[in-house]
C-alpha cells in the first residue's frame, strides 16, 4: 500500500503548495511530519468505515485483499475489493480537501 500512501502524500503536498521528494519513501515504517499531519487530519475529518479503511491502508503494507481480510478478522465484516477501494478514495478526497 506504499503506492497509495505516496499518492496521498503527493496530493497533500500539492494542496499545501509544496513539493518535497524526501516525503515520498518506500520504507513502510517511515513517518514524516507530513504523515503526522495527514493522520491528524484523518482523525478529525473521517468517520466510520472511511476512517477504518484509512487506518488499515495507511499502516498496512499489503494488498487490497489483505485489507479485506483485516475487516473480516477484526470487525467481522466481509467487504468486496471495490467497496474497500471506494472507501479509500473517499477518505483521500476528504483528507486532501481538509488539509490547510
Amino acid at each position: 500500500m506504499i503506492v497509495q500512501k505516496n499518492e496521498l502524500r503527493i496530493q497533500a503536498q500539492a494542496r499545501k503548495g509544496t513539493v518535497s521528494h524526501c516525503e515520498l519513501v518506500s520504507d513502510p515504517g517511515f513517518e514524516s511530519a507530513l504523515d503526522k499531519e495527514i493522520i491528524l487530519c484523518a482523525s478529525k475529518c473521517l468517520k466510520g468505515r472511511k476512517l477504518t479503511t484509512f487506518y488499515f491502508v495507511y499502516q498496512c503494507q499489503s494488498a487490497w485483499s489483505d485489507i479485506q481480510m483485516l475487516y473480516k478478522t477484526h470487525l467481522n465484516l466481509e467487504l468486496d475489493s471495490e467497496t474497500v477501494q471506494r472507501y479509500w478514495r473517499d477518505a483521500v478526497n476528504r483528507i486532501v480537501d481538509s488539509i490547510q
